[in-house]
């Protein structure tokens, strides 16, 4: 992995940005085989595949003028994937199929959320910055579906299977939380974290047997709230200005609605008879516009779509299947401040490391070695002008190294 967690490092770290974009990840069938494809501003970029092999983009970030696609292409088994402004950086080596359907990117390290089968069962995992981390033991099935990540707490939405039923949960720095007890199905499939409240959407199972149907459930801090008490899912969610949004889809008079609901209040977005689905949320501005990305039916194929407070744009053809599953407005609505490194009396080598970490400063200091979870590993404590920190028992993969004086940070790659 060391030559993935590079390319995706050096990648992400290199250009500049611009504002007021609106991207849209999804695919577009050439026929044969679903391509993976970028929309910006409605307009279609140079595919993210050469139609060869199935493809598709599940989710969709800018950060910097660089803009992740993370997806899955399927070459023999499908390969976890990430395209950094068109580039693909393979997460995986398809030894075993695998996938990604969320990224997002914070001071400057990627993250990537989805699912690496293990035989016949499949893992949730977290990929950061490339470097894979399962969150489920490999047991039961399982599944990573959003990402989030604020003031350095990373909290990844999904679902696991306990033996009988699936279980809606979100983990918080790879520890897990659940949201249902396991006494019917359930899914979490959408997360965002504002302040102090996490919100997360998916649905849970009512009713028994060929009576049971999905219903779009919301969890504010765990507590769950079902939004709808039609049959519907709640896939992705956005909070802004105190005003929590959700979309999905919910099925009316035997059609399948693109809905919306703002503060648990819904309104269909899409016209009767056109079964639909929102895939994605995105809120921006002051009125504020409300973007939805998803798809819905012309009567032969699924047709990709952005709608824009209400209003659709229409991004494929409609004569092959194609569908939009993120949206994402380059707003600097989600950014974060850059990463900053160390002081300037302070200097650590070489970067990557692999045994021997060595630390040079002109003045006394302490230092702390984080992992990506949090987790203090080590306090060191520099007297002299030179100290040498023995980094050969560390997994590979990213860590950060805090002076605790100023609260700057660097990242250090263990290969």
């Amino acid at each position: 992995m060391k030559t993935i967690t590079t390319l995706f490092l050096i990648i992400l770290l290199s250009v500049t940005a611009t504002a007021q974009d609106v991207y849209v990840a999804g695919f577009v069938n050439n026929g044969t085989k679903d391509v993976a494809t970028l929309w910006k501003n409605g307009i279609a970029q140079p595919p993210l595949t050469n139609g060869a092999h199935h493809a598709t983009g599940y989710s969709v970030f800018a950060e910097n003028n660089n803009v992740y696609v993370g997806g899955v292409q399927a070459v023999s088994n499908q390969i976890a994937t990430v395209w950094v402004n068109g580039s693909p950086v393979a997460l995986t080596n398809g030894t075993s199929s695998a996938g990604v359907m969320s990224v997002f990117v914070s001071g400057g390290v990627g993250y990537a959320a989805g699912y690496v089968w293990n035989g016949a069962i499949a893992t949730a995992t977290l990929w950061v910055d490339g470097v894979a981390q399962s969150l489920s033991n490999g047991t039961h099935n399982a599944s990573a579906n959003s990402v989030f990540v604020t003031s350095g707490d990373v909290y990844v939405a999904g679902r696991e299977y306990n033996g009988s039923k699936y279980v809606a949960k979100y983990w918080k720095n790879g520890n897990e939380v659940f949201l249902t007890d396991g006494s019917s199905d359930a899914m979490a499939n959408g997360i965002f974290v504002s302040g102090n409240n996490v919100h997360v959407v998916g649905y849970t199972t009512v009713g028994t047997g060929s009576n049971s149907y999905k219903v779009a459930t919301v969890w504010t801090n765990g507590v769950s709230y079902m939004i709808s008490r039609l049959e519907s899912e709640a896939i992705s969610v956005f909070k802004k200005d105190n005003q929590v949004y959700v979309t999905g889809y919910a099925m009316y008079q035997g059609d399948q609605r693109v809905i919306m609901w703002m503060n648990g209040s819904g309104q269909f977005i899409n016209l009767p008879s056109n079964n639909g689905v929102g895939r994605s949320i995105y809120v921006s501005g002051a009125l504020p516009d409300v973007y939805i990305a998803g798809y819905e039916s012309n009567g032969t194929h699924n047709v990709a779509k952005l709608w824009k407070n209400g209003v659709q744009q229409i991004l494929s053809s409609g004569g092959t299947e194609a569908g939009a599953f993120s949206v994402f407005v380059d707003d600097e609505t989600l950014s974060v401040e850059a990463p900053k490194r160390l002081p300037d009396f302070l200097t650590v080598y070489p970067n990557p490391a692999q045994s021997l970490l060595h630390i040079k400063t002109s003045k006394p200091c302490v230092l702390q070695l984080y992992n990506l979870q949090g987790q203090l590993l080590n306090t060191i404590e520099v007297t002299n002008q030179h100290k040498t920190i023995d980094i050969t028992n560390l997994s590979s993969g990213l860590y950060l190294l805090k002076d605790i004086d100023t609260g700057d940070t660097q990242k250090i790659i263990k290969e």
